[in-house]
């Protein structure tokens, strides 16, 4: 055991002699940096530190920027949440929460490297459902798909949990899970599930095709739990995932079996009930094993003995051993006790049914029990709850507050009713990353029908739709706020499903401000999520519902919202939405959006045509910067002008404005200047022959990000440079390496086809012809469907490229299988570049 002390500060545990960092027992991803700056604030937390105390500490007989430590501090807040670490004006810093020492632990309590996954940290114990769990383990080991089926509440989705988690190590290339209970349309399945794995549909990919892809690579498990309402978006994914993911094992939970081919299905029936009224039956039943867990959760010194046996049975009799009514009835014990429990379900169920228990079938007695739990609460909550069922993927304290505002209530009290319904397992919490809320998918759906019963729907659901929009907008009318989000990304990511729904409503209703504003809005969330083909798809056809009697500016940030987005893979509208944008703006004088409108017109515009007449638009937005301005709102434009000159053949001027765009990011201490140097400016270097200096730029600059632990699409760009430049000193191996690397961050926002080209210049290097044939030629379809233009460094590299394929293959030999590679899908031509598959 080391005597060197460890610090424990919240749920951290900061283990100094084995650079290492846990959060609730799991390792922490921290550069070497980042940890160095850690050790030292924690240990000397009794004071301020200098900032150049830190860059000592940090940068031992170095000579760095201040930045550099900003962004390492940047990077530990977004780790251990914005209080822990205190900036002292004028000083340094300090770390801010009180931190405990004791000695390390054994190694062994180290959890060691764990395969990737989204599953929970923590799952609540598995109590009465060992043969099961058991049984359906050797099931996912020996089989490709297994459902498991079972009534709403009988537990379907904790057992999978768990038996997910045990699976894990099995799973090289992760355990994955999707939860489907927040969807309406079983269309958006695939979509849902591409989310989860970190890829997406784009122009060229249905999602369905990028999830087939993604479980292609290795041994996975994916989950798909609530799936009975989307069983017609389900059943031909996991039909299409058995063909092109063999790999890939699924579970599907569900209320009823999918019925694909090859299916097997574990019928999950309720917990166990004692077979007779004995202690000793009783404490082998599962149900009661379940209630009896969940009462001392909320009454520690609740007890299954002689006294309670009898309740305690006839209660999960009653209820037929359902866990989730289980767990509701064993919420309600501190407000009425273990007999109170058992009279209101006798008063209860014989209201609401008029029949015996033994007439009642399954289903009907869960919905019997939420009747139960919904009548138990006073008006207010019962208001307040249906009105909650409208949320899809859970809610923010905001988000509530709004949708009940006038509603028998005001947002003062929201909080109070929230809590309340967290202490009656009605309402769920989740801490991680940011707090939020959900309904259990059964109260939610019985919410719902409450809400249609009582004639509220429609003034929910529109209150909805406005608690969104009101979300989605900056609060404080500062122009240059619109290209910021309006609440972390993060929180915005989680929104997706309560964005869908907000932005549909409002489509089908007569309200066009409301449907412009939400439009343009709704791209923080859709952005943040990583979902900006789906966002596109959505918002361009309400371009036509845009009229003169619109308000300017929400006209023009609509516009704007959608040039952003089009900026992210060049879209072709991105141009018209970008000069549309700098219209409005113009006419309104609004100087600083406008200069952001003709940056994104300059940006977009080079990557289409050389023929663009952008000259006036950099000369109107050079006359309008000023030198005021934040340093990050100026180096946007010099990222476009570089572009703007690479494409005209200016390497040299090009260059000049990247360093500009790296030399005024530093001065914010953004993690984006390592990616101007290593992307920007090293990609000029290529276009001037300094192959070894951009390989440089690169690889410092992946160092740099990695060390911070940025693993975005944008690092994706650095890896394509890194890779060209490889390539040109011929290292086809190691250039094919990272260009797997930079093809999984690229992928996602569809800009991985610019990889293509130096793939196909590499498959020549590996005397593999018709392979690099039928790359270029899927390379050089997609380029004229985008409407694109490669630059003249580009079109340099591929005129080099089909000199080397005329000299190997005959002109007509090369057309057939340039031709065969504009027919093939993305991954077949990627398969081809990587040496995967062999050319058909």
């Amino acid at each position: 055991m080391s005597s060197q002390p460890e610090l424990h500060f919240g749920r951290f545990r900061l283990l100094p002699a084995r650079r290492l960092l846990m959060a609730d027992e799991q390792p922490v991803k921290l550069g070497s940096r980042a940890f160095d700056l850690l050790c030292a604030l924690v240990q000397q937390r009794d004071r301020v530190l200098t900032k150049q105390q830190l860059l000592d500490a940090v940068w031992p007989n170095q000579v760095v920027e201040e930045a550099n430590l900003a962004v390492q501090v940047l990077a530990l807040r977004k780790i251990l949440g914005p209080g822990a670490i205190a900036t002292q004006a004028g000083r340094g810093y300090r770390f801010a929460w009180p931190a405990t020492e004791r000695l390390e632990a054994d190694l062994d309590r180290v959890q060691p490297r764990r395969p990737p996954t989204n599953l929970p940290g923590r799952v609540e114990t598995l109590l009465g459902r060992a043969s099961e769990h058991t049984a359906l383990q050797a099931m996912l080991v020996t089989g490709a798909h297994v459902t498991l089926v079972g009534s709403g509440g009988v537990g379907k989705t904790h057992l999978a949990q768990h038996v997910a988690h045990s699976l894990l190590n099995r799973f090289a290339e992760g355990v994955w899970w999707v939860e489907l209970a927040p969807l309406s349309d079983p269309a958006l399945v695939a979509s849902a599930v591409a989310r989860v794995l970190h890829t997406s549909a784009t122009a060229e990919r249905t999602a369905e095709a990028a999830v087939a892809a993604r479980l292609g690579s290795g041994p996975t498990l994916l989950v798909l739990d609530n799936a009975e309402h989307v069983l017609d978006g389900v059943a031909p994914l996991v039909t299409l995932l058995r063909q092109q993911a063999p790999q890939a094992t699924l579970l599907v939970t569900s209320q009823e079996p999918l019925r694909t081919r090859g299916e097997k299905v574990m019928r999950l029936s309720p917990l166990s009930l004692p077979v007779d009224d004995s202690l000793q039956s009783a404490e082998l039943s599962g149900a009661v094993a379940l209630f009896t867990a969940r009462a001392q959760a909320v009454q520690a010194v609740f007890r299954l003995d002689q006294d309670t046996r009898a309740a305690v049975v006839d209660i999960c009799r009653k209820l037929d051993g359902i866990a989730l009514a289980l767990e509701m009835a064993a919420a309600r014990l501190p407000l009425l006790g273990l007999d109170g429990v058992r009279q209101r379900l006798d008063e209860r169920f014989q209201v609401l049914t008029q029949h015996d228990r033994a007439s009642l079938p399954r289903p009907r007695s869960r919905r019997a029990a939420l009747e139960w739990s919904h009548g138990l609460r006073v008006p207010v909550e019962q208001v307040f709850l249906r009105h909650m069922a409208v949320f899809g993927g859970g809610f923010t304290l905001d988000a509530a507050q709004w949708v009940a505002k006038d509603v028998q209530t005001d947002s003062s009290s929201v909080i109070h009713l929230l809590g309340g319904l967290v202490d009656k397992s009605l309402v769920v919490r989740d801490d991680a990353p940011f707090p939020r809320y959900r309904l259990l998918e059964t109260t939610r759906l019985y919410g719902l029908e409450q809400l249609s019963a009582a004639g509220e729907l429609a003034l929910a659901l529109e209150r909805h739709a406005r608690a969104m929009d009101n979300l989605l907008k900056v609060p404080r009318p500062d122009a240059r706020r619109w290209r910021t989000p309006p609440a972390p990304q993060a929180v915005l990511g989680a929104e997706v499903d309560n964005a869908r729904a907000a932005l549909g409503w409002a489509i089908g209703c007569n309200d066009e401000g409301l449907v412009i504003s939400l439009a343009a809005g709704c791209s923080h969330v859709f952005l943040s999520a990583g979902l900006n083909a789906e966002y596109l798809a959505r918002v361009l056809p309400l371009r036509a519902r845009l009229t003169p009697t619109h308000e300017p500016a929400a006209a023009g940030l609509f516009w704007a919202r959608i040039a952003l987005a089009c900026s992210r893979n060049a879209h072709p509208a991105g141009l018209e939405a970008a000069l549309n944008a700098a219209s409005i703006y113009r006419a309104l004088g609004d100087a600083e959006r406008l200069y952001d409108a003709l940056t994104w017109a300059i940006a977009i515009g080079a990557r289409q045509s050389p023929e663009q007449p952008l000259q006036a638009l950099v000369d109107e937005a050079l006359a309008l910067e000023q030198a005021d301005w934040p340093p990050a709102a100026r180096s946007s434009l010099q990222w476009a002008i570089h572009r703007w000159l690479q494409l005209q053949g200016l390497p040299q001027q090009a260059l000049r404005c990247a360093e500009a765009q790296a030399e005024l990011l530093a001065q914010e201490g953004s993690w984006i200047t390592h990616v101007a140097w290593g992307a920007n400016v090293a990609d000029c270097e290529l276009a001037l022959g300094n192959t070894q200096r951009a390989e440089r730029l690169a690889r410092a600059a992946l160092d740099a990000l990695e060390e911070q632990g940025i693993d975005e699409n944008i690092v994706g760009h650095v890896m394509d440079v890194l890779m060209i430049s490889l390539t040109l000193q011929g290292r086809q191996q190691e250039a094919v390496a990272v260009g797997r690397r930079a093809r999984r961050l690229l992928d996602r926002e569809g800009d991985d086809l610019r990889l293509l080209d130096t793939l196909a210049m590499n498959a020549t290097t590996g005397a593999r012809w018709l392979a690099a044939a039928q790359v270029a030629g899927h390379a050089d379809a997609c380029v004229v469907q985008r409407g694109e233009s490669r630059w003249p460094a580009g079109q340099a590299r591929r005129a080099q490229l089909q000199a080397k394929l005329l000299a190997e293959l005959s002109s007509a030999d090369l057309q057939v299988h340039l031709k065969r590679g504009a027919d093939i899908s993305r991954d077949q031509a990627f398969a081809l570049a990587f040496g995967d598959k062999e050319p058909g």
